[in-house]
């Protein structure tokens, strides 16, 4: 749009399969249709913030009757660069699901995207600096809240070796 706002809107139609000889429960023919939206501000080369939203219909056509999903969201990230000294990316992200279907298969996790019916709640923010010439340090901390449902957080650090 302009050299510091950018507006993005793609959409994706497809079909994800699995089929297992070895176990049952776990076959799925998972159509799924999404729109998603970003509007970024960069008002220099070290700093961007977006806002994304997305909308996803899926519906599973192995099982009679189907498992379907639609899930609608809204949120926003931003990315902070400093050249020698690291990047400081995160998140925040709600989420509306409404599922019809087995919650706890391996089909409701794939639809629900490891996340719950109902209102939902994910955030992230991460770390990034190159320590020395050939080193690189990564430490993140997420944490996801569903309805009806604790409060999970993890994280990680992770130390690169380039040869």
């Amino acid at each position: 749009m302009t050299p510091k706002f950018s507006l993005v809107l793609t959409a994706q139609n497809g079909l994800k399969k699995s089929l297992a000889d070895y176990t049952s429960g776990r076959d799925y023919a998972i159509a799924f249709n999404w729109l998603k939206t970003s509007l970024s501000f960069q008002p220099s080369t070290n700093f961007r913030i977006t806002i994304d939203s997305r909308i996803t219909a899926k519906n599973n056509s192995i099982v009679s009757g189907g498992e379907s999903c639609n899930i609608r969201d809204i949120g926003s990230t931003f990315k902070y660069n400093q050249t020698d000294k690291g990047s400081l990316q995160g998140s925040f992200k709600f989420l509306k699901i409404d599922f019809v279907g087995a919650e706890n298969s391996a089909v409701g996790f794939e639809m629900l995207e490891a996340l719950r019916p109902g209102m939902n709640y994910t955030w992230n923010i991460g770390y990034q600096k190159t320590v020395s010439k050939n080193l690189q340090l990564t430490i993140q901390y997420l944490g996801r809240k569903s309805e009806n449902a604790r409060m999970i957080h993890s994280g990680g650090m992770e130390l690169r070796a380039f040869f």
